[in-house]
């Protein structure tokens, strides 16, 4: 008997290890995976935007492009505008503390992926524009 209980007290030790490192994992690619190209608090400060840009796509793929927002003291971001830009770039900025502005420059070929309206509090304006001026 003290055989087989070993045999599982070390096939626990193995699962518990592979779900911890796999736990991990997950937790640093959700906190952070991605560049930060921008990111701007509210201008109350409760809120902050981030416009993140992840590269692992695959190889034929544009980098997807996404626009995150978080609550001032939350590590963990929701995604509000999530796509493939194929060389259109996204811009944020704040028309007021409730008012989250994203101008996405040159996307008609974009293979947008998600576009919230509203978050939490916030409210997202989408702003589409084909010129190369921000």
């Amino acid at each position: 008997m003290p055989k087989v209980k070993r045999r599982y007290a070390g096939a626990l030790k193995l699962a518990g290890t592979v779900v911890t490192i796999f736990g991990a994992a997950i937790l640093y690619l959700r906190l952070f995976a991605g560049t930060v190209q921008q990111r701007l608090p509210s201008p109350d400060g409760s809120m902050v935007a981030e416009c993140r840009v992840l590269g692992f796509t695959a190889a034929t793929d544009s980098p997807a492009t996404t626009v995150q927002l978080r609550t001032k003291f939350n590590p963990f971001r929701h995604t509000v505008f999530s796509g493939l830009l194929y060389g259109g770039d996204v811009n944020i900025s704040w028309a007021d503390s409730g008012t989250l502005v994203v101008k996405c420059h040159r996307c008609s070929n974009a293979d947008i992926r998600g576009m919230e309206q509203k978050w939490n509090t916030v409210s997202i304006r989408y702003l589409m524009t084909e010129s190369n001026k921000p």
